[in-house]
């Protein structure tokens, strides 16, 4: 029988060799990673997405860095593309479907509508694995470009499961708009995630994984309408993107909403000079009495003020130098401005330019329409100037009035 003194130093000496094996093969919480395992991880992830390639392949091993030399690492980034930005109708739903629930962060009712500022973010993790060396841990780089793209692989096939999944179990005979799944979403953020922190690490004698999370915040401006005493969030209105590291987010959805609201009284106005060009044998209406001849063709009461324009009166001109052309006549009618934001507020407004709007009334600049139809915005003012068509040639591109593709107004501390 074992005296207590002995019993007693088995049972350190087993606690010891327990502690031991718990240590070498221990799945660590972020508090508990060793800073010499932590700080290689993070800096080589946080390298990365800050564009510093020569301190992550610093970091990388010396058995990863004889397999692949600095100029095969340079060229893999210069080969990949620009990431995406992700649509609106997945920012959106990751406010929803993040670990952070989303949050209403600020209100602006106005007389036609109310700017609501809402936030969340999603997580995006990334696995390093880290091998030992004489000087340090360092990024097993083969190692952990698998994990990572195993789960890139993985969430792929998650977002079409679930997107399958979506639609059969859809309204029968109705339509929805496409949402992001969870899957979808983190791959669409993973390209804007930065300051990576550490999650857990999975730690054992001659390898370290270390999971890592960033948060991608995500910030939009829902837009409502009047419902009695009360607002209701309008769906058919854009949903604005906004940066809420901005002095004034809803300042600048105010302003992205105005912009907005000034292209489509433009488009408005492009599809009844249209309208009427068909109607006149192609020609342009006269500059003196433009709007008088196209107001048949416009909605009752017309929308011809900007909201951005702080004087009374119409806020868009004619160029002058239409006067007497047809549409086939304009040898440059992609840079060929047709009407643009001015300051006359007359009632037939029309100049070659002169009047332009000073400073310009959009963060993105004045809006202009085009001949062509494209609705371009343009701090400087554009050339006035009508060049020619060659007799019996249509100029190459040229569209009707009004044709143009829609242009994405952008708040202005997204520039």
């Amino acid at each position: 029988m074992l005296s207590k003194p002995v019993c007693l130093v088995l049972t350190c000496a087993v606690a010891l060799a327990i502690g031991a094996v718990d240590l070498s093969a221990a799945v660590l919480s972020a508090d508990s990673v060793p800073p010499e395992i932590a700080q290689p991880a993070l800096a080589y992830a946080n390298a990365l997405t800050a564009g510093d390639r020569q301190t992550a392949w610093d970091l990388i091993s010396a058995q990863s860095r004889s397999a692949i030399d600095l100029v095969e690492w340079e060229r893999a980034f210069l080969k990949s593309p620009p990431p995406r930005k992700p649509p609106v109708n997945a920012l959106l739903q990751s406010l929803t479907a993040g670990p952070n629930p989303a949050t209403v962060i600020d209100v602006l009712p106005r007389t036609d509508e109310a700017l609501i500022q809402v936030g969340g973010a999603i997580q995006i993790t990334q696995q390093i694995v880290l091998l030992p060396e004489p000087d340090g841990w360092r990024v097993d780089l083969a190692a952990s470009d698998r994990l990572n793209s195993l789960t890139a692989a993985q969430a792929f096939l998650d977002a079409l499961r679930e997107q399958s999944q979506s639609k059969k179990q859809g309204p029968p005979g109705g339509r929805t708009a496409p949402m992001a799944s969870p899957s979808m979403l983190l791959l669409l953020f993973a390209p804007y995630a930065t300051d990576y922190q550490v999650q857990s690490a999975d730690v054992e004698q001659d390898r370290a994984q270390v999971a890592l999370v960033a948060e991608v915040p995500v910030n939009l401006v829902l837009r409502a309408v009047r419902s009695g005493p009360g607002w209701t969030i309008d769906t058919t209105r854009s949903t604005l993107p906004i940066d809420a590291t901005s002095p004034d987010p809803l300042g600048d959805a105010i302003a992205a909403t105005n912009g907005i609201a000034c292209l489509e009284q433009l488009r408005q106005l492009a599809t009844a000079i249209n309208a009427y060009a068909d109607a006149s044998g192609d020609m342009f209406p006269d500059p003196d009495h433009w709007l008088d001849q196209v107001r048949n063709y416009l909605p009752s009461p017309p929308n011809l003020h900007c909201p951005a324009d702080t004087e009374a009166g119409i806020s868009y001109a004619m160029n002058e130098n239409l006067r007497g052309k047809r549409r086939s006549q304009v040898g440059s009618p992609a840079t060929t401005p047709l009407l643009f934001e001015s300051t006359l507020h007359t009632d037939n407004p029309a100049d070659g330019g002169q009047s332009w709007a000073m400073p310009p009334r959009h963060p993105m600049g004045n809006i202009v329409l085009y001949v062509d139809g494209s609705v371009r915005p343009s701090f400087d003012p554009p050339s006035f100037q009508v060049t020619r068509a060659k007799p019996g040639q249509r100029p190459a591109g040229q569209r009707p009035a009004g044709g143009g593709p829609p242009m994405r107004i952008q708040p202005r501390a997204a520039r």
